[in-house]
């Protein structure tokens, strides 16, 4: 079966898509967003953004509302292991239902026909969507935000720390990393942060 997957796409992109789990939504946990919101104002120059794990799209359109919306020049790059969540997420098509928990004043960036709701173009312009394992990946990029929420919890300690360490090297001086709430960086790997927020799992580079 490695066999087969290293030589079928079509078996290789089925196999990633049972394995990764895309559970998502706009403004997931919004009092992190909010507090994201209050950081990303105070940027005066370009803002650049990573969304790892991003899935079909939901978390770095968030992102790009509220930097829009704030009036913030800002380049989003959003990495997803499932290249079918990823051509979902390019297209920036999504049920009228899954917008309720956009905010009202960030509704204009949405386009409702029907049942159905798009993303609009000046938002999906912000993102730059990519196929990619970020654990074989080399990035050259320095971000001033990586945002890898709701990942880490599936692997092991010694996966946990290499991303990590990867995540370290990704930011800038001062740049901030955003995990999910049910996450914390522990142990030694944790002094290469400073935590300003614990409630929402929010750390910065020290």
């Amino acid at each position: 079966y490695l066999n087969l997957i290293r030589e079928d796409n079509s078996e290789r992109n089925y196999f990633l898509r049972s394995l990764s789990i895309n559970i998502t939504e706009f403004f997931r946990d919004a009092d992190v967003f909010e507090k994201f919101s209050m950081l990303l104002s105070s940027y005066k120059d370009k803002v650049s953004i990573c969304s790892i794990g991003c899935a079909t799209g939901e978390e770095p359109y968030t992102i790009a509302m509220i930097a829009a919306n704030l009036n913030i020049d800002c380049k989003i790059t959003a990495i997803d292991i499932n290249p079918n969540a990823i051509k979902h997420a390019i297209v920036g098509r999504y049920p009228k239902a899954s917008m309720e928990k956009i905010p009202y004043n960030m509704r204009r960036y949405v386009e409702v026909d029907g049942d159905d709701a798009y993303i609009k173009r000046e938002i999906r312009r912000m993102v730059n969507f990519d196929t990619r394992d970020i654990f074989t990946t080399r990035t050259d990029s320095i971000y001033n935000f990586v945002f890898c929420r709701n990942m880490l919890i599936y692997f092991d300690k010694d996966k946990k720390s290499k991303l990590i360490s990867k995540f370290y090297d990704m930011l800038n001086h001062n740049g901030y990393l955003i995990l999910g709430k049910s996450e914390a960086l522990l142990g030694d790997i944790m002094r290469l942060f400073i935590c300003i927020d614990i409630h929402r799992k929010i750390y910065k580079k020290s």
